[in-house]
């Protein structure tokens, strides 16, 4: 297939592919387009913080963001550990 990317396991979304679908439906169930992009920012940063044990600096650093915008962004959208 030219153009189009094959997925593991005979067409079921995996690894990367399945992550990329679940934020794709969390943005999708938003009403508004600005609802659909703050939920999706919550949840790329949730991830991130998750992924680096809440450290800030290094979920900033994948994130490419400068450590004191996450901060800000946690704070605007409410994040908060489980």
């Amino acid at each position: 297939l030219v153009g189009k990317k094959r997925l593991a396991g005979g067409g079921e979304p995996s690894g990367d592919d399945a992550e990329r679908s679940s934020s794709v439906a969390v943005a999708a169930r938003a009403k508004t387009l600005q609802e659909a992009k703050k939920q999706f920012e919550r949840r790329m940063i949730l991830e991130a913080l998750e992924r680096n044990d809440w450290n800030v600096s290094r979920a900033a650093d994948e994130l490419g963001l400068e450590r004191t915008n996450l901060h800000k962004k946690i704070k605007q959208l409410g994040v908060r550990r489980k």
